[in-house]
């Protein structure tokens, strides 16, 4: 009987300091069958090189690059790319517990899910402690988790407004590849309206309780500091328009849209109160204003 494939997506642009542990948690996974997607965006320092010794040593590893387009098509081209069974994507500075492909892929072959939620560790790159990670906390989220070894978003359909990241999924390609979902190569944020569209389209979701993955926490370069007083923390006006109009088009109930503005308030007050920049607040807010205002309640 022919092992799954998993291919494993890597958008990499100037991460030097971080890609060999990235690089090395994979390739040592105790799951073997994998084909490692680096998509190099770009990079300017050493990590083209780094890709490329490790390739040498591994022919799992294919190195594709490409100018420097953004997270979302680095992505896009690595489902493209992608011939496995099953599609993960890793952020290039992060890392995986060694065991993680094994209980994912037990996982969603054991329940024929479309794709796995699984748990994550958040630690400072500062200073290496653990940062709160309560995607789940609150709302008894983890006892429809507990309870039903399947489910959809209208059993939990906060979770469509939360855990955006691709990094805690784990994803049948034939899922992604039939329904045409891909990441928004356009707009910053590009992973809100992917995660979105998978919960709304799956048949069925499965939960696995495991802590697989190692999120490093950059104070400096999370959305709200990053963009704060750049014009691309504008892109986040498009995005909200974007996912209303999904919402609509799939015809979601009046709960979800309820679920939908109070996301919607919470996002533009984060974002109006993090920037500091007079003319860009000013902007933000009567965009921001315009926005709320044509929302169809």
């Amino acid at each position: 009987m022919k092992m799954p494939v998993i291919s494993v997506v890597i958008p990499v642009y100037n991460v030097e300091k971080y890609l060999s542990k990235c690089l090395e948690s994979i390739t040592n996974q105790t799951y073997k069958n994998l084909e490692i997607i680096c998509v190099d965006d770009g990079s300017t320092d050493k990590s083209q090189k780094i890709l490329e010794e490790y390739s040498k040593k591994d022919s799992r590893i294919k190195i594709l690059l490409q100018p420097n387009s953004g997270q979302g098509v680095a992505r896009n081209r690595g489902i493209d790319e992608a011939a496995g069974d099953y599609i993960f994507f890793c952020d290039a500075d992060d890392y995986l517990e060694q065991s993680a492909f094994e209980q994912l892929l037990s996982r969603i072959e054991t329940t024929g899910a479309d794709f796995v939620f699984f748990e994550s560790n958040v630690f400072d790159d500062r200073n290496g402690n653990s940062v709160d990670n309560s995607f789940w906390g609150g709302g008894g989220y983890l006892d429809i988790f507990r309870e039903k070894e399947l489910f959809r978003y209208s059993d939990i359909p906060i979770l469509l407004f939360k855990a955006f990241a691709p990094w805690n999924k784990f994803f049948r390609t034939s899922f992604l590849k039939e329904n045409n979902i891909s990441f928004d190569e356009n707009l910053r944020f590009e992973d809100v309206i992917f995660h979105i569209k998978a919960l709304l389209l799956a048949s069925a979701v499965t939960y696995c309780p495991y802590h697989l993955y190692n999120y490093r926490y950059f104070t400096s370069t999370s959305c709200t500091e990053r963009f704060k007083n750049s014009k691309e923390s504008l892109d986040i006006l498009e995005v909200i328009k974007n996912v209303e109009n999904l919402l609509y088009d799939r015809k979601v109930d009046e709960n979800i849209l309820k679920l939908f503005v109070i996301w919607v308030f919470d996002i533009l007050v984060c974002y109006y109160d993090n920037i500091s920049d007079i003319y860009l607040k000013k902007t933000f807010r009567k965009r921001a204003s315009y926005l709320f205002k044509q929302i169809k309640m």
